[in-house]
């Protein structure tokens, strides 16, 4: 048998792959923009580098390993690659397609499967953590805690994204619904938060459901809490009901699975109210609930679902806004 396997065992050897390797002409505009690149100066961060990468994987001449295996991981699928490319290669899914075919051969760390298969798919566990977790960054335990590596016995991933923030909200969004405006709704689906434009309104917005993302609600919520004023200015009628995370961390993780299952309990959760249109001014949420249709096999419910979703900054250059608030919100987000 030979030591290095072949594109079949390898799972790369697909038509889509070959047609997304094959498009890549080595031309080299993708250096000028890949973040990754940019910071260490190495050929194989860039995307032109990756691809060169995969395709020896799937000549069987490079065997995943650890090293080799960790700029498809360190990639951060912004997506910046695709945008410049003259071909237009999805370089993204080539990099999440490299992290599954990891995870095929190796298991994924304990706290990465705790994340994505057990707090993701129970919002109120999660909620329940980072409650804990602002609490302790904001009194100056969690910094003690990760100086003196108890942390990084818990989890590395939690030892890094500790130091990487300054803090973490006492209140979340959903924290802060009520005083925004909204009012608790009872529904046969689940209670959720709603906020009715004036009115006195000659030409009131559309129908929102606000998709909550997970960075939103416990990083930022000054920042989704902007975009729904807008909203409401706007005279949109906006709803914040209950739901999952998006999915695109489990996805990006190379867990296609995690993603799917939580991209289904969306669907069904998401469907059973009613909306004009779904927003989120979160990009990385916006991005990936337009790819459930494609995601759960072109399922109807989940394609419609898909189809009405825009992201913030779509959304917020269609509606109109009372005279005298674009200039005020131009100042404010500037």
């Amino acid at each position: 048998m030979s030591e290095h396997p072949g594109p079949e065992r390898q799972g790369l050897s697909s038509a889509r792959v070959e047609e997304e390797l094959i498009r890549c002409n080595q031309c080299g505009l993708c250096l000028s923009v890949c973040p990754t690149y940019r910071l260490s100066g190495v050929e194989t961060d860039s995307a032109r580098g990756k691809i060169t990468l995969l395709k020896a994987v799937r000549d069987g001449q490079l065997q995943l390993e650890p090293k080799s295996v960790r700029p498809f991981f360190e990639c951060i699928l912004c997506g910046a690659c695709t945008e410049t490319c003259l071909t237009s290669v999805d370089t993204n899914e080539l990099m999440i397609l490299a992290r599954e075919q990891w995870y095929r051969r190796h298991v994924p760390p304990l706290d990465q499967q705790i994340a994505l298969n057990y707090l993701l798919r129970h919002p109120r566990r999660l909620t329940v953590l980072m409650r804990a977790l602002s609490s302790a960054k904001r009194s100056g335990l969690a910094e003690i805690a990760r100086r003196l590596g108890l942390v990084r016995l818990l989890s590395e991933s939690l030892h890094v994204a500790l130091g990487w923030v300054d803090t973490i909200p006492a209140y979340f969004l959903r924290d802060r619904l009520r005083r925004m405006g909204f009012r608790r709704q009872a529904h046969p689906a689940g209670k959720y938060w709603l906020s009715q434009p004036p009115g006195d309104r000659a030409a009131p917005g559309p129908q929102v459901l606000y998709f909550v993302g997970c960075a939103s609600n416990f990083g930022q919520p000054e920042a989704a809490e902007a975009a729904i004023r807008v909203l409401q200015l706007g005279g949109c009628e906006v709803l914040v009901v209950p739901h999952y995370c998006c999915g695109f961390p489990a996805y990006a993780a190379g867990q296609r699975k995690a993603a799917v299952r939580l991209a289904a309990l969306n669907v069904l959760a998401l469907s059973r109210y009613p909306f004009d249109v779904i927003v989120s001014e979160c990009a990385e949420c916006s991005y990936f609930l337009k790819r459930y249709g494609e995601l759960l096999d072109g399922d109807e419910e989940a394609t419609r679902i898909a189809g009405a979703v825009q992201d913030f900054t779509e959304l917020a250059a269609d509606i109109r806004l009372p005279t005298g608030v674009t200039r005020i919100l131009m100042v404010t987000f500037a």
